[in-house]
């Protein structure tokens, strides 16, 4: 049997890392105050070098931080919250937001509140990576040969859509979604070139919203509300492409 060496490899390891518990109880402190982000930052780079370290010892060649970095909460963050045109919000208007997708099922059943979310408010441009100073992080914790094996997990580019359809954007700034999704794909392709400049060669998209579309509780909630989930899926497919 021959292994690769480069990317993409036989096998990978897929998604976050648990955090160690250390992490978290810092991560506590660093929102309370009690810490600094200098701090708190030191704590991040052990727990990744003990996450690279398991990685090496098991024979994984493709190397992730586990997202331990505070600037991700979410692995859904690091690029929506850096792109001009988007707007962070508490999650209290029910009206904008479309009830359909498997995860919103979830919390409404069970009575939970989810997280903040985030609408496009205006046109959407690349301003900042918010990837960059994570591989950069990275880059720093391994050998100058191994830079090229870093993975980093970004966003679905359909995210948000899912969550709100039609409302998604703020009515006014995009003409129709086609629009809308240009410019989201037209802010990925600048994202990936600045990564591709600092090196980086092994991205995946952290995508769980696909699978949905295997749900029979979101299929038939759609077609109920009159949506065509198959023409959905193929506009989320060609914003892949593009």
């Amino acid at each position: 049997m021959s292994f690769k060496h480069n990317p993409p490899f036989r096998a990978e390891h897929l998604g976050s890392l648990l955090r160690p518990d250390y992490l978290l109880q810092a991560r506590k402190q660093f929102d309370k105050k009690e810490i600094t982000y200098d701090q708190l930052r030191v704590i991040e780079d052990k727990a990744i070098a003990e996450a690279l370290r398991l990685q090496r010892e098991v024979g994984i060649k493709g190397f992730t931080d586990g997202e331990y970095r505070s600037v991700k909460r979410w692995f859904y963050d690091g690029f929506f919250d850096h792109l001009q045109g988007f707007e962070g919000m508490p999650w209290s208007d029910l009206d904008i937001i479309i009830q359909l997708t498997v995860h919103l099922l979830f919390f409404t059943l069970l009575d939970i509140k989810p997280a903040g979310t985030t609408l496009c408010t205006g046109k959407i441009k690349h301003v900042e990576s918010g990837y960059l100073p994570q591989f950069e992080a990275l880059k720093a914790l391994v050998q100058p040969e191994e830079v090229k094996n870093i993975k980093l997990t970004l966003a679905a580019p359909e995210w948000f859509h899912l969550r709100h359809g039609e409302h998604a954007f703020k009515p006014g700034v995009y003409a129709s979604q086609d629009e809308y999704f240009n410019d989201i794909a037209a802010a990925y392709r600048r994202e990936l070139q600045v990564l591709y400049a600092a090196g980086l060669r092994n991205a995946q998209f952290d995508d769980p919203l696909l699978a949905y579309f295997c749900a029979e509780p979101m299929l038939k909630g759609m077609k109920e509300a009159g949506e065509d989930s198959e023409a959905l899926l193929d506009r989320y497919i060609q914003l892949y492409n593009d």
